[in-house]
């Protein structure tokens, strides 16, 4: 009776949940799936990977992935990248996977100052496996293999749009990024819908310039770096 509790216990709260975006603490080690503007923002083509394994304590808890690519075409003073998200969470493999296409323009303001408005399109799935999922009328039925409840739909695939803008000198550089500008539904579930809420960051760095004091008389510099993220509640 206690496992069938926990069991409902754990559907209701689904029904209340909110989705959300990767979270990694290292933020500039992908700098294109924070910004579109980031495309080509290199002085050459650039590949970029990022992996999470949190609470590896728990069997199949969460799981993140994240690869990029970016390249810059001076003819067109372009940026362009590549985008793949992946993330695995739970027995029953709920799992959320989008590719995107990113474009950036760049332009200069003045000497040395530049600005990029840049924007993303991407394709999204979310499913889930229902089979390798343990039902209350299982546990009831002295944990019977198959359960007799009726699955909803397990997987569902959306459109995807979202912008950004990078302004950067020599000495600094400060961006914003707005993603799934669009909301779009998500919900496994037709009669519901779950809207992945708009994903605003602001973000921004400095350098400082360290006078050096070594025979060769070499200056060093000191990088800061900040990022703030907001989505939903």
């Amino acid at each position: 009776m206690k496992k069938g509790f926990y069991t409902l216990f754990i559907s209701l709260i689904a029904l209340l949940s909110a989705a959300q975006d990767q979270q990694f603490t290292q933020f500039y080690a992908v700098p294109c799936a924070l910004n579109p503007a980031f495309a080509g923002a290199g002085l050459q083509s650039r590949f970029a990977t990022q992996y999470r394994n949190q609470w590896s304590g728990i069997p199949k808890a969460f799981t993140s992935y994240v690869a990029t690519f970016d390249t810059y075409s001076n003819e067109l003073k372009s940026g362009f990248g590549l985008v793949f998200q992946r993330d695995i969470a739970g027995a029953g493999g709920l799992s959320r996977s989008q590719f995107g296409f990113q474009y950036a323009y760049e332009t200069r303001l003045k000497k040395n100052l530049y600005i990029r408005p840049a924007i993303q399109f991407s394709m999204g799935t979310r499913s889930v496996n229902f089979n390798n999922l343990t039902f209350y009328d299982q546990l009831i039925r002295n944990n019977a293999p198959i359960s007799l409840e009726t699955y909803p739909g397990q997987s569902v695939v959306y459109f995807d749009a979202g912008a950004g803008g990078l302004i950067y000198g020599p000495e600094f550089w400060a961006g914003f990024s707005a993603m799934h500008l669009n909301t779009p539904d998500e919900s496994l579930y037709e009669s519901q819908v779950s809207y992945l809420p708009v994903r605003y960051a602001f973000h921004g760095g400095k350098r400082f310039r360290i006078k050096g004091y070594s025979l060769k008389k070499l200056d060093h510099h000191v990088l800061v770096a900040a990022n703030y993220l907001s989505q939903g509640k």
